[in-house]
């Protein structure tokens, strides 16, 4: 996702996660980068609901289009990371109390419209991606992974598809290969 191309963003250069340059650009500092991230698509969704959600625009139609069409993944995946960040430790550690806890933190649904608005204009720069590889006369290939983390929203929300848990890479639970 290149925030740069975010126009909520790009509002305020100090506001989106900066490249690092020279030997720093040889590592990447996956903390901070999460943190500054954040930051973005926090201050950018703040910029872009004043905008464009209080307001009705067609940008704002679009992204509640795109919610409505997604919210069978959207709303899981959002309400994860955010609770993810909060809690601090892998979602097999969590504690209905650390998840109530988190869900009453300040700025909680602000925080999961973020994620729900960072994955839209991801979607968007993906489709335009896609696009200009098609017009090139290129072709896209996507697999789907058969394998989650342990500690990932699909295993989180629906430990019925997967086996054993505990104690190993959680695979998807698949008829035909049991």
């Amino acid at each position: 996702m290149d925030w740069d191309r975010v126009e909520e963003a790009a509002v305020d250069p100090r506001s989106t996660p900066k490249r690092p340059v020279g030997a720093a650009a040889q590592s990447v500092d996956y903390q901070a980068l999460r943190q500054r991230e954040g930051r973005t698509a926090l201050s950018a969704f703040l910029r872009f609901k004043d905008a464009n959600l209080l307001r009705d625009t067609p940008r704002g139609r679009d992204y509640r289009d795109f919610v409505a069409r997604n919210a069978d993944w959207l709303e899981d995946y959002a309400d994860y990371m955010v609770l993810a960040k909060l809690i601090g430790k892998p979602s097999s550690q969590w504690s209905a109390i650390e998840v109530d806890r988190a869900r009453h933190h300040r700025g909680f649904q602000d925080m999961v419209a973020a994620h729900r608005f960072a994955q839209w204009n991801a979607a968007l720069q993906l489709k335009q991606a896609v696009d200009d590889i098609h017009a090139a006369g290129g072709r896209i290939l996507f697999d789907m992974p058969m394998f989650r983390g342990k500690s990932s929203v699909d295993a989180w929300k629906h430990p019925e598809l997967f086996t054993d848990l505990e104690t190993r890479n959680p695979g998807i639970i698949n008829k035909g290969l049991n």
